[in-house]
């Protein structure tokens, strides 16, 4: 599962998809911490400033480090310019109330302004503790409370704000002060605005939500709540010699494989033993390794602005070849050969004739529904003799493709194409 570090930098890296005029986009810090304006992926420097009345108040340029810039004097001996090589940021450090209020930062290449953001900071005096959301599927959605005992008294409001899919910009869903009113089929007001009732559609793609608390314009608290995140590292089990295809869709520049043997983020570039392919639309960024070896078993990243795969390939030797079966509109059962009585569980996985691999049965996670069945294999497999046997009914022709089992044991894997 992504680290929560890695899932604010994959957040960050939206700074590669800069919009025109986008808007300010809030952070929230308690005061005495520390906020980070930047990450700039690749690029050459970065310009951070401050919005003030009278425009734009320079903060840090860091393409001149014999010849730093000085601070305004109530940001003196708080402000940190990270000069790490293709990764760049500016730290406020102690922060105060006094800080509240939107940060420009400008990311630049080859004396050109390739992208630019607008924060806006809220401080506030605590952080409460971070929740973690459990959607009831049979009640259709979850509440969400804003554990401040604050909410209700005079002067008091909350604000509550959740990340918007797939852009995953944090965006104002209600403010107390002007309206308390629900929003049909996707959310319910309760207890002053301490409490929303979330339909399930608001919680398939907004995984974050934030509420601060205020008293008048005075930040009293925040505290953020969070979906379980979904992202995880997906297992593929393969020989010594054998093809491999980990998939990735495209997602434009700065995209790249982070792999055991270092980054591939070249196209055009082939090696004898790894390479990227593009597909025949150039929609894909997958990884291919023409013949796995002991140096290519580990964890693979596929990372972008706005998209990441996890793959750990195994090494599992294949302990029989290949059967071939020729079936139209009619039944076929598939034997996996266990060797062993104690075997922990079973999997089975498919290979479309493209190559991306699927796994469509776990047995160790049957009973939580975590790997649902592929909607075309819907009501047509069976699993037999203690999930040793798969039997695909009424076979169709997009079915084809190879079809293989894994058998986990502890500690050792086994597998049978």
């Amino acid at each position: 599962m992504i680290s929560l570090q890695l899932t604010l930098l994959v957040l960050l890296l939206l700074l590669e998809q800069g919009s025109g005029n986008p808007e300010p986009q809030p952070v929230f810090r308690q005061v005495g911490s520390v906020v980070e304006l930047g990450y700039c992926i690749n690029m050459d420097y970065i310009v951070v400033y401050r919005v003030v009345e009278e425009g734009y108040q320079l903060l840090s340029n860091s393409s001149d480090v014999s010849s730093p810039v000085t601070p305004p004097p109530d940001l003196q001996g708080r402000i940190y310019t990270s000069h790490q090589p293709h990764l760049l940021d500016m730290e406020i450090k102690n922060l105060s109330h006094q800080d509240v209020g939107n940060y420009r930062w400008e990311c630049w290449k080859n004396h050109a302004l390739h992208n630019y953001q607008i924060k806006q900071l809220i401080v506030c005096d605590t952080e409460m503790q971070t929740e973690e959301i459990f959607v009831n599927l049979e009640e259709g959605g979850m509440e969400i409370t804003c554990n401040s005992t604050a909410i209700g008294q005079d002067g008091v409001s909350v604000r509550w704000y959740h990340d918007v899919y797939p852009s995953y910009n944090t965006v104002l869903l209600l403010d107390s002060t002007i309206s308390l009113e629900h929003v049909d089929g996707i959310l319910q007001v309760k207890d002053h605005g301490a409490t929303l009732v979330l339909n399930e559609s608001m919680l398939i793609n907004n995984l974050h939500f934030y509420c601060t608390v205020h008293k008048e314009e005075h930040c009293i608290a925040f505290q953020e709540m969070y979906m379980p995140d979904s992202v995880e590292s997906k297992e593929i089990f393969v020989s010594d010699g054998e093809k491999v295809l980990l998939y990735c869709k495209a997602d434009g520049d700065g995209q790249y494989w982070d792999t055991p043997l270092g980054k591939v983020d070249n196209v055009d570039e082939r090696s004898g033993h790894m390479y990227i392919s593009p597909g025949e639309q150039a929609e894909h960024f997958s990884l291919v390794i023409h013949a796995a070896s002991e140096e290519h078993f580990g964890d693979y990243s596929c990372v972008s602005a706005l998209y990441e795969e996890q793959y750990s390939l195994v090494k599992c030797p294949k302990i029989t070849n290949p059967e071939t079966f020729t079936f139209e509109n009619e039944d076929v059962a598939l034997h996996c050969n266990i060797v062993a009585e104690d075997y922990y569980m079973v999997q089975w996985y498919r290979r479309h004739t493209s190559g991306q691999q699927e796994l469509i049965y776990d047995s160790g996670n049957a009973w939580e529904d975590s790997v649902p069945i592929p909607e075309d294999l819907r009501g047509r497999i069976n699993l037999m003799n203690d999930d040793a046997t798969l039997k695909i009914l009424n076979v169709r022709r997009t079915d084809e493709g190879t079809y293989w089992c894994v058998v986990l044991k502890d500690p050792c894997y086994s597998k049978m194409a």
